[in-house]
């Protein structure tokens, strides 16, 4: 059974060699690969991949520069986080009361 009430961080990361990161990720902390979609033709973009913490939350990812997209076009080290929570208005009015 999934407990719904916890919180779970998702950041989303950009690698300038994705691939890299995706084995080391797994190797070194446990991170189960749920998801890589690479780029037609080319196996070293990462256009998107998700691996899951086995204990809740996980990483999205994909390569830095990979198109002329807003999103696309951000550098490795230009990155954000996502978050998944049952309330999401008292998150924001917790995290903006405190400066955010």
């Amino acid at each position: 059974m999934t407990d719904t009430t916890r919180t779970h961080v998702w950041p989303i990361l950009t690698y300038a060699d994705a691939p890299a990161a995706i084995r080391f990720l797994v190797d070194a902390f446990g991170l189960e690969a749920r998801a890589v979609y690479t780029r037609d033709g080319d196996a070293t973009v990462v256009e998107h991949a998700e691996l899951r913490w086995p204990a809740g939350g996980g990483i999205m990812l994909g390569t830095a520069g990979k198109d002329d997209s807003p999103f696309g076009r951000r550098p490795s080290g230009n990155d954000c986080v996502y978050v998944v929570c049952d309330a999401p208005d008292a998150l924001f009015a917790q995290a903006t009361a405190a400066g955010a």
